[in-house]
C-alpha cells in the first residue's frame, strides 16, 4: 500500500517529509525536463510506436530518451517512495488542481524506455520501468482530487495495456512473468 487513508475532514493534513515525498523528485524531473523539438515529442514518438512499430520509432526514441534520461531516472526514483502528495488534503480544491496533467510526458517517456529495453532483449528493466509507472498512478491519485485520480486511472490504463505487450513479447519468458506478478503483487 502507498499510504494509508486519511480522513480529510477532521485531518486535513498528514505529515510527510519532502526527501520521503515522491512528488519532490517527480517535480524536479519536471523542472528538469529539456525542451524537445517536435521530432522528438514523446507523444508523437509513441504514436508512431503504435501506428508503425519500434523500428520507425527507434532512432528518434533512443535520441529523445538520451536527452530525458536525468529527468527520468529522477522521476523513477520518485516512484520507490511509499508516499506521494502535492497538495495537503485541507489546502485541495478538486476543481482547480490540473497540476497532474503536467506529468504526462513521462507516461510516454516510460513506455518508450519500456519498449527499447525490450528491443535491446532486457525483459527485466522492461518490466522495471512499468512498474514505475504503477506506483506513479498510485501517487498520482492517491489522495487527489478529480482530476488527480482521473490523471492516476489513465496512467494505471497505460501501465497495464503496456504490461500486455510486454507479456507478448518474444524476450518475456514464463520465469520473467512470475516475476513481474510477484512484484506488481507486492
Amino acid at each position: 500500500p502507498i499510504a494509508e487513508v486519511v480522513d480529510r475532514e477532521t485531518e486535513g493534513r498528514f505529515p510527510i517529509e519532502p526527501e520521503q515525498n515522491a512528488f519532490t523528485y517527480y517535480e524536479q524531473a519536471l523542472n528538469q525536463m529539456p525542451v524537445l523539438p517536435e521530432k522528438l515529442d514523446p507523444g508523437i514518438l509513441c504514436q508512431v510506436l503504435r501506428d508503425k512499430g519500434w523500428e520507425q520509432a527507434a532512432s528518434r526514441a533512443v535520441k529523445c530518451l538520451g536527452k530525458c534520461q536525468v529527468s527520468l531516472d529522477l522521476w523513477k526514483r520518485g516512484t520507490t517512495f511509499d508516499h506521494g502528495g502535492r497538495i495537503q488534503p485541507a489546502d485541495r480544491n478538486a476543481y482547480d488542481d490540473v497540476s497532474p496533467l503536467m506529468y504526462s510526458n513521462f507516461i510516454r517517456l516510460v513506455i518508450l524506455q519500456s519498449t527499447r529495453c525490450l528491443q535491446e532483449g532486457n525483459p527485466e528493466e522492461a518490466s522495471s520501468w512499468l512498474r514505475a509507472l504503477f506506483r506513479f498512478s498510485r501517487h498520482l491519485g492517491n489522495p487527489g482530487g478529480g482530476i488527480g485520480r482521473l490523471a492516476g486511472m489513465t496512467a494505471h490504463s497505460y501501465a497495464c495495456g503496456q504490461f500486455v505487450k510486454w507479456a507478448g513479447h518474444n524476450e518475456v519468458a514464463a520465469d520473467h512473468l512470475g516475476s513481474a506478478l510477484a512484484a506488481i503483487r507486492e
